[in-house]
C-alpha cells in the first residue's frame, strides 16, 4: 500500500527550514571571510593579510581561533597547517620588527617542510621584510636559501622577481635583481605565470616592447582556472594580463597595490 502524500504543511515546512538553512551558511561564510580578501588578486591577497595579521597583533585582538591555528602552531596540527602557521606569524613578526622571532618561525616551518616551505610564497616575502628594514644581505642570502632547497622549481624566483620589480616603494625595487630572477624562473619553467611575472621585470627595465611580447605569449599559453581563481583571478588571468598590456602601451611599469598605504 503506498504512502500517504506529504501534505502541503510539511512541504512548506521543508522549504522554510532550506531557506533558513542557505541564509545561515551564507551569513556564516559572509563573516568567516572578508570579503575584500574574495575580490583581490592572490598577489594582493597576500599583502592585505599581512597587513591584517599586523593589525591584530598590535592591537592585542587576535581571536583564539587564530591563535590556535595560525598564531600559535602546535605539533597536533597537520603537517601543511603547521607550515603556514609558522611563516604567517613569524611574517607578522617581521612586520613588528622582531625580526629573530620572524626568523625562528622560518626556521621551526623548515624543519617540519623544507618543500611545503620554501613553495610557500609567505617564505619569500620575509626575504621582503628583510630587504625593506634595510638588511639586503640578509634578504638574499634567505631567498636563496629558498631557491637551493628545491633548483627544480620557477616559483621561488617568481615571487622575488614580482617583489623586487613591482613593490610600490622605489626604494625597495631593484630592477635589475628581478630581470635575473625572472629570467631563471622562465628557465625553469616557462610557464603562463613565469611569461608574466618576465613581463613585470622587463616593463620596471623600461623594456616595454619586450613587455607586450611575454605578455602576449603568456596569453596563449593553456590555463584552466580552479574555482578560487575564479573568485580572485590571479596575475596569469587574462583580464590582468590585458590590464598589464594597456600599462606597458603608455610606457607604464606595473606595480602592485598595497593596501592601507
Amino acid at each position: 500500500m503506498p504512502g500517504k502524500p506529504m501534505s502541503m504543511w510539511m512541504r512548506r515546512s521543508f522549504a522554510v527550514f532550506f531557506v533558513v538553512m542557505l541564509i545561515a551558511i551564507g551569513v556564516f561564510w559572509y563573516r568567516a571571510v572578508p570579503m575584500q580578501l574574495l575580490i583581490k588578486s592572490p598577489e594582493e591577497n597576500l599583502w592585505m593579510n599581512i597587513q591584517l595579521d599586523t593589525e591584530m597583533l598590535e592591537s592585542g585582538k587576535m581571536p583564539k581561533e587564530l591563535q590556535q591555528g595560525l598564531g600559535l602552531p602546535t605539533d597536533t596540527l597537520p603537517v601543511y597547517l603547521r607550515v603556514a602557521a609558522h611563516l604567517r606569524r613569524g611574517l607578522c613578526y617581521g612586520k613588528l620588527q622582531k625580526i629573530d622571532k620572524m626568523l625562528a618561525d622560518f626556521d621551526a616551518a623548515y624543519r617540519v617542510d623544507p618543500i611545503r616551505t620554501v613553495w610557500d610564497g609567505v617564505a619569500a616575502e620575509m626575504g621582503m621584510v628583510l630587504w625593506e628594514q634595510g638588511d639586503r644581505e640578509g634578504a638574499q642570502k634567505l631567498w636563496q636559501r629558498i631557491i637551493d632547497t628545491d633548483p627544480t622549481k620557477s616559483e621561488p624566483h617568481e615571487y622575488v622577481a614580482l617583489t623586487l620589480s613591482a613593490n610600490p616603494k622605489q626604494e625597495l625595487r631593484d630592477e635589475v635583481l628581478a630581470l635575473m630572477h625572472a629570467t631563471k624562473a622562465l628557465l625553469k619553467g616557462p610557464s603562463r605565470r613565469a611569461h608574466c611575472v618576465m613581463a613585470i621585470a622587463f616593463a620596471a627595465n623600461g623594456k616595454f616592447e619586450e613587455a607586450i611580447n611575454a605578455e602576449q605569449i603568456a596569453l596563449v599559453i593553456p590555463w584552466v582556472p580552479t574555482q578560487g581563481e575564479k573568485l580572485a583571478p590571479p596575475l596569469h588571468a587574462k583580464e590582468h594580463i590585458r590590464e598589464r598590456i594597456e600599462l606597458y602601451k603608455d610606457n607604464t611599469p606595473y606595480r602592485l597595490k598595497v593596501p592601507h598605504d
